[in-house]
């Protein structure tokens, strides 16, 4: 059996919504919150999600004939949507949001056809833009921003210390942390480039072209707004109150630069939606068993979501030597214990367990050591353990530590290990995470020997 759905732009449009809007309803629930909270770091977000639904219906793809259903689509569709479907219930979000535009894609190849669906990149590259994972480039834009302004700085006629992040100024010091990152413009800047092209209807080399003129501009932007706040701490002694509070006046360089970009972007008149042509989609019985299956498999999903979970008892620390417990807290995701070893090191245990599937099974865990506070200095290995040497920016303290990471009783050295194992533990009785810090202060030159303690230490420590 084989339908034609005949449609119009508007017909085309409201197609391409609704089938997705059906099949990632759990994981829109989820999103809406998220560019309702407008954190700096997806500020965007809603915005680019709206710009998303916005091109579907101003820049429908054309499609002059009717496309034969492809069955690498179809098998394209169906095995990143199984693959979206377990990372959903293992509540891996990062590869979540990375999977949902391209299971997007493959749904418009399998409805449309592949060159239609191709016609849609840039469309589903705005989607890609609305997804809360930008943040995970912040370490990288910062150490391009420290590598620009640090050198730009020590071109310039005024007299600053430079050590690694840290710009010491007579004055004070600035530091280039993750707010210096400017993930912000770099998104944005890529929105605004991509929507151009969209608009104005630029082929392929067009559309690259131009997302690699945002993406300049928006790292540009970046490096303006930190050079500038440096010569305006300098110049003022650091009593200006931009050093402080300087969000206003990220944007107004953004303005200043962005906005003659804009203006300047080459116009290419579009075809009228009324003059372009629309063959429809064409639903055979496979196509549309597929897709009912999906979306069953989805209202699956947010019954699997509100599933409770077994509640076990904690973790109990075994040791070879005895050890002083000095603190217990607990907050809403971690309960705590540090204690005190012979040798000197201080070693801290927390422990989380979800309460229902739709919580992670290993949730997110906050860095160890406030950059705004330390530097690091170094990272060693030792044992397939990464060990880092930290340093106090204020008082040169140097403190070396260690995580260890368990999930029930296996072992991890990392928390990318521990997050991927996360995907095939959801679809068992695994319940319980922990992390064991182990630190320790370093007074003497080199830090070898005590990176070499505390991993020791580490791997003698047993949770039961």
């Amino acid at each position: 059996m084989t339908t034609r759905f005949s449609t119009n732009a508007i017909g085309q449009s409201s197609l391409l919504l609704v089938i997705p809007t059906l099949l990632f309803f759990p994981s829109l629930l989820d999103l809406v919150p998220v560019w309702l909270t407008f954190d700096q770091n997806i500020a965007h977000g809603l915005f680019a999600a709206l710009m998303f639904v916005f091109l579907l219906v101003k820049r429908p793809a054309e499609q002059t004939k009717l496309a034969p259903t492809s069955l690498l689509a179809v098998l394209g569709f169906f095995t990143f949507y199984v693959a979206w479907f377990v990372v959903s219930v293992a509540n891996i979000d990062t590869l979540v949001y990375v999977l949902l535009p391209a299971v997007l894609f493959m749904l418009f190849a399998a409805l449309l056809g592949w060159q239609t669906a191709w016609a849609y990149k840039a469309h589903i590259f705005t989607l890609l833009l609305a997804m809360p994972i930008w943040q995970d480039l912040i370490p990288y834009l910062v150490l391009v921003a420290t590598f620009v302004v640090t050198n730009v700085v020590g071109l310039l006629n005024i007299t600053a210390y430079i050590q690694g992040s840290n710009i010491e100024l007579p004055y004070g010091v600035l530091y280039i942390a993750d707010g210096c990152s400017g993930v912000r413009y770099f998104a944005i800047s890529l929105l605004l480039a991509n929507t151009i092209a969209v608009l104005n209807s630029y082929r392929l080399k067009g559309w690259l072209v131009t997302l690699a003129i945002g993406a300049m501009l928006g790292l540009l932007i970046n490096w303006v707004r930190i050079i500038a706040l440096v010569l305006i701490g300098y110049y003022t002694q650091m009593q200006s109150s931009l050093v402080a509070d300087h969000e206003l006046f990220g944007w107004v360089v953004f303005a200043v630069i962005a906005l003659p970009a804009l203006y300047f972007a080459p116009h290419v008149a579009a075809k009228s939606s009324n003059l372009a042509t629309y063959a429809g989609v064409r639903f055979t019985k496979p196509k549309i068993w597929l897709l009912s299956s999906t979306i069953v498999l989805s209202c699956f999903l947010l019954v699997i979501e509100q599933l409770p979970t077994i509640q076990k008892p904690q973790f109990q620390l075994q040791t070879t030597t005895p050890l002083v417990a000095l603190d217990s807290t607990s907050d809403d995701q971690f309960t705590s214990q540090i204690f005190n070893a012979p040798t000197g090191e201080t070693i801290e245990v927390r422990q989380y367990q979800r309460s229902k599937r739709a919580e992670k099974l290993v949730p997110y865990v906050a860095p160890i050591y406030s950059d705004k506070k330390w530097t690091r200095l170094e990272t060693f290995v030792i044992n397939g353990s990464k060990v880092d040497v930290m340093m106090n920016r204020v008082t040169n303290k140097r403190e070396v530590y260690t995580v260890g990471y368990q999930l029930e009783q296996r072992r991890f050295n990392s928390y990318r290990d521990v997050k991927l194992w996360q995907i095939p533990a959801s679809f068992t009785l695994d319940q319980r995470f922990a992390l064991l810090v182990v630190k320790q202060e370093c007074r003497i030159i080199t830090c070898e020997q005590t990176a070499a303690r505390i991993t020791q230490t580490l791997n003698s420590l047993q949770l039961q």
